[in-house]
């Protein structure tokens, strides 16, 4: 087993080799490694009792995004700002290119995000913060942009 140090150049701790069952039920070593995790007996019992709540706890929120798109004018959302991101869309040639995306959370806890360049556009002018409630209006499209109201709710 090789030897890591961890937090100090004087402590070495030995790196276990991840076990995986495989589709017959045969438990085989994998390519990955672990290290021991550094837990405070606090967080131990904090796991324990959230784990014995597993059965009867509800999702709450999302935490991979769906995509939404705005079709129909008037069309109307409400939500929690999470923030932009940027994600990567192949362009023409193929080539990863980044491309932001204003990303919210709805009533349900479904995260979802939309890249339309007018929408970004009016959270970055805006500088709305991460954790404001918003309205979101499509007002259909002009020329070949979509156009979109965005409110700060109170």
């Amino acid at each position: 087993m090789k030897k890591t140090p961890i937090h100090s150049d004087t402590e070495l701790l030995e790196e276990s080799p991840l076990m995986a069952v495989d589709e017959t039920g045969l438990v085989k070593a994998t390519a990955l490694t672990t290290l021991p995790t550094a837990l405070a007996e606090a967080d131990i019992t904090s796991f324990l009792t959230t784990a014995a709540q597993l059965d009867t706890l509800k999702p709450a929120i999302s935490l991979t995004p769906s995509y939404r798109e705005f079709n129909a004018e008037g069309e109307k959302l409400r939500g929690v700002f999470l923030g932009l991101k940027t994600v990567q869309k192949k362009d023409d040639a193929g080539n990863k290119v980044p491309l932001d995306c204003v990303q919210w959370l709805d009533p349900s806890g479904e995260v979802y995000l939309n890249a339309g360049v007018t929408l970004v556009g009016a959270f970055e002018h805006a500088q709305i913060l991460p954790g404001t409630a918003i309205e979101i209006e499509y007002q259909g499209k002009r020329d070949r942009a979509k156009v979109f109201a965005v409110r700060i709710l109170n």
